[in-house]
């Protein structure tokens, strides 16, 4: 995929973004943090043994402001019939409200 990835890249300049093979259950290389805009995972966390290294990576690569996106397998509890009330559920709040 980073072969692929790398190819569609070519030629382009400059390059929108930079692809970078590391290992997300280590300590990130002192030239990898705080340098990322945005980091994304996509099936990656639920595969590793030590998840909480791999977001506490994601989080040191990224500078400032920056976003972590990531699509995921999880297996959570059985939710209560009293979980699924929407009429008890929190409601959006001001303007920006997209359930207005």
């Amino acid at each position: 995929m980073i072969d692929a990835t790398k190819a569609a890249l070519e030629g382009r300049s400059p390059a929108p973004f930079d692809c970078i093979v590391a290992n997300i259950e280590s300590e990130p290389r002192e030239d990898l943090l705080n340098v990322a805009d945005v980091a994304l995972s996509n099936g990656v966390i639920n595969l590793t043994k030590r998840k909480d290294c791999a977001l506490k990576y994601a989080f040191k690569i990224l500078k400032n402001g920056g976003t972590f996106q990531f699509s995921d397998v999880c297996i959570t509890p059985e939710p209560k019939k009293s979980d699924l009330d929407v009429d008890k559920a929190p409601q959006p709040q001001g303007e920006e409200s997209w359930a207005k």
